[in-house]
C-alpha cells in the first residue's frame, strides 16, 4: 500500500509526489511572489474595469490589457526561465492535457495555410488570446503553491462581483449613472461586465467560490476566523446580484458546480465529510434565503424576481425554443457546414453567421432573424471555426479530464480540497458554454484555464511525451520560442492601443481634414485596420452626402462594401443596401439583401 505524505497543508493521492511541489525546484519557473502578484490581477480585477472614455473601444480593450499583460509577464519570466536553466533547474513541466492544448494552439496556428480567413486581424486577435490561456495553464501547473494561493484569488473574485453588484443596483435605479467608473448603461443590470448573461456567469463563479471559503475556512487557525462573517456577508451580497441577474446559464451552472462539489467531498473526505457537508450547506442556505429575499422584494418593487419567473415560465411554456436560441443554433449549424473538416477558422464564427442565417431561413421559413456575433453554444462554434479536427482535439482533452475526474470519485481517494474547488469551476464553466458565451470573454474563461491547470496536478498524470524528451536544447528553444510570443503578445497589445487612440481622436475631431489624417493613421495597426477602414467608408458616405457629390459618396460605399466582405454586420449590412439603392446600383443591392429573410422586404428602383 503506497504511503500518503501531508504537504502543504492538504493530502496528496498517495504514490505520487505533492503537486504543491511542482516546478519548485531551483526556485521555481517563476517566483511565488511574482505569480500571486500578477496571478491576482489577471484573475481578480478585470471584470471590475471597462474602457470608457479613454478609449476608442469603451469596453473591451482594457479588459485585455488587465487580463493578458500580466499573463504575458509571466510568460516571459517563465519563457526565460526555460531557455535560460532547462526543464530540471526550472522544475518546467507539461502534463498531457498541456499537450493536447499544444496540438490546439498548433491547429489553430495553420488553419490560415488551408484558406478561408476572412478577417486577419480577428484571427490575430484570438489567437493570442488562446495563447494566452494555455500560457496561464502553463504557469499555474507549474506555480500554483496551494490553498494560500487560491484563497488570496477567491478573496479578490468575491469582492469584485460584491462591487459589480452595486454597480448593477445603480444602473438599475437610476435613469443616468452618474459615476465615470460605473459602466454608462441605465436599465441593465450588469455591472462592469457589461453584459447580462456574463454577468450571471461572472455571479455564478464568485458565489461558487463564496461557499467554497466558507468550506474552506475549517482549516483556517481560529485566529483568522474572523473573516468568516465578511466572506458570509459578501455571499449573500453576491447572491442577490445573482439572482437579480436572472441568466438561466448562470443559474443551472452555479448548481452544476455545487452538485461538483458536494459529490467531491463525499467521496474524497470522508473523514471530514460531515464538517464539510455541513458548512457547505450554510453557504448554499445563504444562496437560498436571498433567493427569498429576491422573490419578496419583487413584490415591493425592488427586485427583478418577475423578470426571473417570466424566464422560468417561459422555459416550462416554450421549452422547444431553448430559451430563445433554437434559431442562432440551426444558422451556427449551416455555418458548421461551410468547411466541416478544416472550420471556418479561429474567431470567424461572426464572418459567417449571416450567410449560415439566411440558409437556415431555407430551411425553416419560420425562423426568426436573431443577429449575433456567438453561437450561445461554445461547443457548436468550436466545431464551426475548428472543424471536426479541432472538435475532435477538444473532445479528447475533455475526456482526458473527465476520466482523471470520475477516476478519483470512484477510488475515493483524498485529494487536496483546493482540488474539489478546481473541479466545480470548471464544471461551472463548462456548463455555461452550452448556452452562453464564456470562451469568447477572456476575463472569465481565465479561470477555467487556471481550474483546469489546478485540477490536472492531482486527477491526471503528470508523464507526457513533451517531458520524456531528453534534449535539453528542444526545451530550451520551446521556451525561447514562449518568450519571444508573449514579447509579440505585448507588442501587439501596445499597437492595438496607439490604433485605438487614433481612432478616439478622428472620432473627436469637428475638422473632416484631420479626422481622415488620424482615420488614416489607424488604419497602419493591425488590430484597428479593418474598423479604421470602416471608419473610411463612414466618412466619405457622409462627406459624400455634404457635399451632394455622387462620387464621393460611391467611393464611400465601396470602402465600406471592401469592409463589409472582412466583417459582416448588420450595421454596414443595411448601411450599403441604402447607399447603393441612392445609387441605383441594382446588382450591388440585390446581392446585399440576400442576407435579408426572404418575405420581409420590397425593392422598388
Amino acid at each position: 500500500m503506497t504511503p500518503r505524505v501531508r504537504l502543504s497543508g492538504s493530502l496528496e493521492a498517495g504514490g505520487s509526489a505533492s503537486s504543491d511541489l511542482i516546478g519548485a525546484s531551483a526556485g521555481g519557473l517563476v517566483p511565488p511572489g511574482l505569480f500571486l502578484l500578477l496571478g491576482g490581477i489577471t484573475l481578480g480585477i478585470p471584470n471590475l474595469v471597462f474602457s470608457g472614455f479613454l478609449f476608442y473601444d469603451p469596453l473591451h480593450l482594457l479588459k485585455w490589457i488587465v487580463t493578458m499583460v500580466p499573463v504575458a509577464v509571466l510568460s516571459v519570466v517563465a519563457g526565460w526561465s526555460v531557455m535560460r536553466r532547462g526543464p530540471e533547474r526550472s522544475g518546467f513541466m507539461v502534463d498531457t492535457l498541456g499537450c493536447m492544448w499544444l496540438l490546439v494552439i498548433l491547429w489553430a496556428s495553420v488553419q490560415p495555410l488551408f484558406g478561408g480567413i476572412k478577417s486577419l486581424p480577428t484571427f490575430i486577435r484570438e489567437w493570442f488570446a488562446l495563447g494566452g490561456l494555455v500560457a496561464f495553464y502553463f504557469v499555474a501547473y507549474n506555480a500554483f503553491r496551494g490553498e494560500g494561493d487560491l484563497r488570496v484569488f477567491l478573496w479578490l473574485a468575491i469582492v469584485n462581483c460584491g462591487l459589480n453588484v452595486v454597480f448593477a443596483e445603480v444602473q438599475t435605479r437610476l435613469s443616468q449613472v452618474p459615476f465615470s467608473f460605473i459602466l454608462n448603461a441605465p436599465g441593465n443590470y450588469v455591472g462592469n461586465t457589461a453584459q447580462q448573461e456574463m454577468f450571471g456567469l461572472w455571479s455564478a463563479m464568485a458565489c461558487f467560490c463564496g461557499v467554497y471559503l466558507h468550506v474552506s475556512h475549517s482549516e483556517v487557525p481560529p485566529r483568522r476566523r474572523w473573516m468568516e462573517p465578511l466572506n458570509l456577508a459578501l455571499l449573500a451580497l453576491n447572491g442577490w446580484g445573482f439572482w437579480n441577474s436572472t441568466a438561466r446559464g448562470g443559474i443551472v451552472s452555479f448548481i452544476a458546480g455545487v452538485v461538483v462539489l458536494a459529490l467531491m467531498v463525499v467521496r474524497n473526505f470522508p473523514a471530514r465529510r460531515s464538517v464539510l457537508l455541513r458548512r457547505m450547506g450554510i453557504g448554499v442556505l445563504v444562496m437560498g434565503l436571498m433567493l427569498a429575499a429576491t422573490l419578496g422584494a419583487g413584490h415591493m418593487g425592488l427586485s427583478r424576481s418577475q423578470a426571473l419567473l417570466n424566464k422560468a415560465a417561459d422555459m416550462v411554456e416554450n421549452p422547444t425554443s431553448l430559451a430563445g436560441r433554437i434559431g442562432i443554433w440551426r444558422s451556427s449549424w449551416e455555418v458548421f457546414k461551410f468547411h466541416p473538416i478544416k472550420g471556418v477558422g479561429l474567431g470567424q464564427f461572426k464572418l459567417h453567421y449571416l450567410a449560415g442565417q439566411r440558409l437556415m431561413f431555407d430551411r425553416y421559413p419560420d425562423g426568426l432573424w436573431q443577429y449575433t456575433l456567438w453561437a450561445h453554444n461554445e461547443y457548436l462554434q468550436w466545431l464551426a471555426e475548428f472543424g471536426v479536427i479541432g472538435g475532435v482535439l477538444l473532445a479528447l482533452a475533455m475526456a482526458w479530464w473527465l476520466r482523471g475526474f470520475f477516476w478519483s470519485l470512484l477510488k475515493g481517494d483524498e485529494v487536496p480540497l483546493y482540488c474539489a474547488w478546481a473541479c466545480g469551476m470548471a464544471f461551472i464553466v463548462a456548463t455555461d458554454a452550452l448556452f452562453s458565451r464564456p470562451f469568447h470573454r477572456v476575463e472569465n474563461v481565465i479561470w477555467l484555464a487556471f481550474a483546469l491547470a489546478v485540477s490536472a496536478r492531482t486527477l491526471l498524470p503528470r508523464e507526457s511525451w513533451f517531458n520524456g524528451i531528453r534534449n535539453q536544447w528542444v526545451t530550451r528553444v520551446f521556451g525561447a520560442a514562449w518568450m519571444v510570443v508573449a514579447l509579440l503578445g505585448l507588442t501587439y497589445l501596445a499597437d492595438g492601443y496607439v490604433g485605438d487612440r487614433m481612432l478616439l481622436l478622428a472620432s473627436k475631431m469637428n475638422d473632416p481634414n484631420s479626422k481622415l489624417v488620424y482615420v488614416n493613421k489607424a488604419v497602419s495597426h493591425i488590430m484597428t485596420r479593418e474598423e479604421a477602414e470602416e471608419q473610411r467608408g463612414y466618412y466619405f458616405l457622409a462627406l459624400g452626402r455634404y457635399l451632394k457629390d455622387p462620387v464621393v459618396f460611391r467611393k464611400g460605399a465601396d470602402i465600406l462594401y471592401q469592409a463589409f466582405l472582412h466583417r459582416p454586420d448588420t450595421k454596414k449590412l443595411f448601411e450599403l443596401i441604402n447607399a447603393y439603392g441612392m445609387l441605383r446600383d441594382k446588382d450591388k443591392v440585390m446581392e446585399l439583401v440576400y442576407y435579408l429573410k426572404p418575405g420581409t422586404y420590397q425593392l422598388h428602383f
